[in-house]
């Protein structure tokens, strides 16, 4: 399951929306979860978590993962370049970009890239997969990773600069983007509190609000670091983070359930045959007799016998065959299979 978050104008905090998603993400059995920071504008997830203590390995992250993949690349090989978050291995982190202008090297290698994170689902274990992609009409956006998700999720705030904002991008990108279930489902997520409602947001932007995020100023003074807190899980963006997440994986498992079913209906669709035609004569069916029936049908005309052959030519007078000879073509002298004799062992 892919799931991309993106962001219209006025930076709501698709970032941190996006790793309070990944922390909080129903851990079901054997499934994983990565967040993949695809912002042209760079990744700080580490800097922000671990306040510079843990820095990116060698040969690990996005840009080193878009080198790879300019010759093609397998879903799997993707988590060689994610780092673990957790002793468990459920939390997994693709960083960023460290700076801004090595987003050119990423142009050629989206679509490999996109088409790696969509088949996560399918390894073993399967992997559910979160993207943030940053703000919409970025230089150089992930392109592939807007239109192929499974739900695209646009970030923003219950006010009114930003919903004015965020209803023509929606409406640019349900125009541009195939719909639904051959394209992404478009649904909103509200960070913080504003004057309008709920229902008349999604009213307006025509898309599902799945849920938002409550301001913290614990957030607000130590960044992703809370996230290690004991308290963490009680408090009240712990617990709305854990039932934005599960509004996500709720409407993922639904999207697939549909897509499954759609795909069997249309399996066991009767497809009529295609309509002949003009000019060109309808092919009729053969009537064959049932069994043990004497068939009414014709029977075909015989076919003329062949003709005969010319008697063959007269021996020469000059040649007389001996009593007992074998006419014919000469017998063909015999020679020994060497290459089989050595294939057995047998030397001469």
């Amino acid at each position: 399951m892919l799931l991309s978050l993106v962001s219209a104008k006025h930076a709501p905090g698709t970032t941190t929306v996006a790793a309070l998603l990944m922390w909080a993400w129903p851990q079901v059995a054997a499934r994983q979860t990565l967040l993949v920071e695809a912002d042209p504008a760079g990744g700080d997830v580490l800097l922000d978590m671990y306040e510079g203590a843990v820095r990116e390995p060698e040969g690990r992250g996005l840009l080193a993962a878009a080198v790879d993949a300019r010759y093609g690349m397998r879903p799997e090989q993707i988590l060689r370049y994610a780092m673990r978050l957790d002793g468990d291995g459920h939390r997994l982190l693709l960083p960023g970009l460290a700076d801004p202008a090595q987003v050119a090297a990423l142009r050629d290698t989206w679509p490999e890239l996109g088409a790696a994170f969509a088949g996560l689902d399918r390894c073993d274990p399967p992997v559910d997969v979160i993207v943030d992609c940053g703000r919409l009409g970025s230089f150089a956006p992930p392109v592939p990773l807007l239109a192929g998700p499974d739900v695209l999720a646009i970030v923003l705030r219950p006010t009114l600069r930003d919903v004015a904002a965020a209803a023509p991008r929606i409406a640019a990108l349900r125009e541009s983007l195939p719909a639904p279930p051959t394209g992404p489902d478009l649904a909103a997520v509200l960070v913080g509190e504003g004057p309008y409602p709920v229902g008349r947001i999604a009213d307006f932007l025509g898309v599902a609000v799945v849920g938002g995020l409550p301001r913290d100023r614990h957030l607000a003074d130590r960044g992703l670091r809370i996230l290690a807190e004991r308290s963490y899980p009680r408090s009240a963006l712990g617990r709305a983070s854990a039932s934005l997440a599960r509004g996500f994986h709720d409407l993922l498992l639904d999207r697939s359930r549909a897509l499954v079913a759609a795909q069997a209906a249309w399996a066991a669709e009767a497809r009529p045959l295609p309509v002949p035609m003009a000019g060109v004569p309808e092919l009729q069916p053969v009537q064959r007799p049932a069994p043990g029936l004497p068939s009414s049908a014709p029977s075909p005309p015989s076919l003329p016998p062949p003709p005969s052959l010319p008697p063959p030519p007269s021996r020469p007078p000059s040649v007389v065959a001996s009593p007992g000879a074998i006419s014919g073509p000469p017998p063909v002298p015999f020679v020994p299979d060497v290459s089989a004799a050595h294939s057995l062992g047998v030397r001469g």
